[in-house]
């Protein structure tokens, strides 16, 4: 397995041994921006075994080349989020340790619920923590390290102390920079105590499903965007579009679902009288159940332009 860790790649849960051909000690660092932090992390300890997770495909390439440059084995990372990587792929109680550095504070009030060290992920991660695993926080942004302080306290899974940042930490191109202009910086040590009542479900993995119609494309010659939401999952099918050369109707779509987002393209295609409604395999989707959903959406709206559904999922 290469240093950038593909989703096709992943099971729900993916053991260590599985990335890294090896144990260790599990260490997670949530958005590692250039990567600097991460790869002298990996090269003090080469004996655990680090992923990092970014939300920016650039910090990924960046970080990438880091890696490669330097030879290190021992340290992966992924484009996504932190909260699917904790709820989905790391096994229960597998980390030793989870950095979060100058998060994105989302200063203002109506954003705050993006902020990522709520107390629903204080609850998810207790789970995913050893038995003295540790989530350390470090911020020059006061207001966001006393909200994740009242979080964890929400949570009730952890014990809380605000320590000195350690000098790596402080070594790094976003502490030298509030450093500079007199910030103070925050260092919070949240050591996990105990367990929420209730247990994260995983992300589910189910086989790719096609709806099935009767019916001609020809008919569709209008669309507006519309969103369907049910059950946890968002449908966003923004646009249709004809392929040059084929009659088939192609709909960008973004699904949403359990701490995932993905950008997918369904495609309706005929087949003489029919037309069968599914995933194009561009960019490789992960087949959850909220992609099928969507699958389901589209045949949903061609019904709707005068299309006669014979099977919605087969």
């Amino acid at each position: 397995m290469g240093i950038i860790i593909q989703a096709r790649d992943l099971s729900f849960p993916t053991p260590p041994t599985t990335l890294f051909g090896r144990e260790g000690p599990y260490v997670l660092e949530i958005g590692f921006g250039n990567g600097d932090f991460l790869c002298g992390l990996a090269s003090d300890e080469p004996e655990s075994n680090l992923v990092g997770v970014d939300t920016s495909p650039s910090c990924v390439v960046r970080a990438h080349r880091r890696i490669a440059r330097r030879q290190l084995s021992n340290v992966k990372v992924f484009a996504g989020t932190g909260e699917f990587v904790v709820r989905n792929v790391i096994p229960d109680e597998a980390l030793a340790r989870v950095y979060v550095n100058f998060p994105d504070p989302w200063p203002r009030r109506r954003h705050q619920h993006r902020r990522l060290l709520s107390q629903s992920f204080f609850d998810l991660l207790a789970h995913r923590l050893s038995r003295s695993g540790s989530l350390l926080l470090t911020t020059d942004h006061e207001d966001y390290c006393s909200f994740a302080c009242e979080q964890a306290q929400r949570s009730g899974c952890y014990l809380s102390d605000e320590e000195s940042a350690p000098v790596e930490i402080l070594e790094t191109r976003w502490a030298q920079r509030w450093l500079e202009e007199g910030r103070r910086i925050h260092h919070v040590r949240f050591e996990k105590k105990g367990l929420p009542e209730t247990e994260p479900d995983r992300i589910e993995i189910t086989e790719m499903r096609h709806s099935l119609l009767r019916g001609s494309l020809d008919a569709i010659t209008d669309f507006e965007k519309f969103v369907v939401k049910r059950d946890g999952v968002n449908v966003v099918v923004s646009e249709a579009f004809r392929q040059i050369g084929d009659d088939a109707l192609i709909f960008p779509t973004i699904v949403e679902e359990k701490d995932l987002r993905q950008f997918i393209l369904i495609e309706a295609h005929p087949r003489g009288e029919e037309v069968l409604v599914g995933v194009k395999r561009f960019g490789q989707p992960l087949s959850t159940p909220g992609v099928n959903r969507a699958v389901m959406v589209v045949a949903d709206f061609l019904e709707r332009k005068g299309l006669e559904i014979v099977s919605r999922s087969y």
